[in-house]
């Protein structure tokens, strides 16, 4: 592992992301957002993208409403599977930063982080 340099707390995060990569010509695609922090967040998806890559993120909640946000891979890592010696597709693990957020991004963006955060002392507190 590489040396830890997040500026903000992240926190377990279970959303559907839509993800596309501007400056490609690959469609946008589904992936699962892992956790989440006022910087940026991690999903996990089929495809590999490349560490500075230009996404737009829309992230889905419950009610069906999006939230758009704009990031830059900072890294992406292969992690597989494997059964009865058989390799299964592979999972990327991408982690992104957030960029170029408006007011109004970062307050959503602050309240989706807070719920998150919310979430987790809820699930700690219920062991």
């Amino acid at each position: 592992m590489g040396i830890e340099n997040r500026k903000t707390s992240r926190h377990a995060f279970r959303r559907l992301l839509e993800v596309e990569p501007l400056r490609s010509r690959r469609d946008a695609t589904q992936a699962r957002a892992l956790n989440v922090s006022l910087g940026g967040l991690c999903f996990e998806q089929g495809a590999p993208l490349s560490p500075n890559d230009e996404l737009r993120i829309r992230v889905h909640d419950e009610a069906g409403t999006k939230l758009t946000l704009m990031a830059r891979v900072r890294h992406a890592t292969r992690v597989g599977a494997e059964i009865a010696g058989i390799e299964l597709d592979p999972i990327w693990l991408i982690g992104v930063q957030f960029v170029g957020l408006t007011d109004s991004q970062e307050q959503q963006l602050t309240e989706l982080v807070a719920e998150a955060r919310a979430r987790e002392r809820s699930d700690v507190s219920e062991t």
